[in-house]
């Protein structure tokens, strides 16, 4: 798993860092960044997306609630802890769909048990692939990184940050593979991944994912899918 920190605090990264070395796995990568400008320039430059943000909010230049809104047009699936010394700070989080948020000073099993949960989801995601068969070529995409699916008639059109995936099934079918692992179809025509819902849009019949996508969503689906979503969060799937 790829962790970054972001504070403009270098004393206050080290001890970050110290923590972390006391449970992190061998596989799992730490990138320290004084500035959010710092961050968002090294996420541009990686081929693979950054797992979890350590975000500071209070930070010169580019403020850590604008280089989260940056970072999630960048990557809407980065899981955001803001880590902050006041809790007027940690109620901003909503704004940014933060996954959760630590108070300083940091204590060391709140940290761990934040990092674990995460690193929880993340597993789960990867180890479940989406089989995309075309005539030119077969495909194994990750679930965490699949933003919703449509339909046209026969044809799926799978959506991810960088890139379309067209293939020929039937949504009914798609539905029941996904049945599950974290994906809800919410519309006749639409399968959307629960981990990146923003908000629904009642007046509207809309749902919003974390990167501005609207899509339709059936009336009488609304309920059952805020359910889906607060399940998936309370058990981190």
């Amino acid at each position: 798993m790829w962790i970054g920190i972001c504070d403009d605090d270098s004393n206050f990264c080290n001890v970050i860092v110290a923590m972390l070395n006391e449970f992190l796995l061998p596989d799992d990568q730490v990138s320290v960044y004084y500035s959010g400008s710092q961050l968002l320039d090294a996420v541009l430059r990686e081929r693979i997306p950054i797992d979890l943000i350590l975000l500071d909010i209070e930070m010169p230049g580019i403020s850590g609630l604008e280089t989260a809104v940056e970072l999630r047009e960048m990557q809407p699936g980065v899981f955001i802890i803001i880590i902050t010394n006041y809790m007027k700070y940690a109620l901003k989080g909503y704004e940014i769909q933060a996954f959760h948020y630590l108070l300083k000073p940091l204590n060391v099993t709140k940290l761990k048990r934040e990092i674990n949960h995460v690193r929880q989801i993340v597993d789960s995601f990867v180890r479940d692939v989406l089989y995309i068969n075309t005539k030119e070529a077969s495909f194994f995409v990750p679930l965490i990184h699949i933003l919703y699916m449509e339909s046209h008639g026969r044809m799926i059109t799978v959506h991810t940050p960088s890139h379309d995936y067209c293939y020929y099934k039937r949504i009914h079918q798609l539905d029941n593979e996904l049945n599950s692992k974290g994906f809800f179809r919410i519309h006749k025509s639409f399968i959307v991944n629960l981990v990146y819902v923003s908000h629904i849009d009642r007046s509207n019949k809309q749902v919003i994912l974390t990167n501005g996508t609207k899509m339709p969503v059936a009336p009488t689906k609304i309920n059952d899918l805020i359910s889906a979503i607060l399940e998936i969060r309370k058990l981190g799937l």
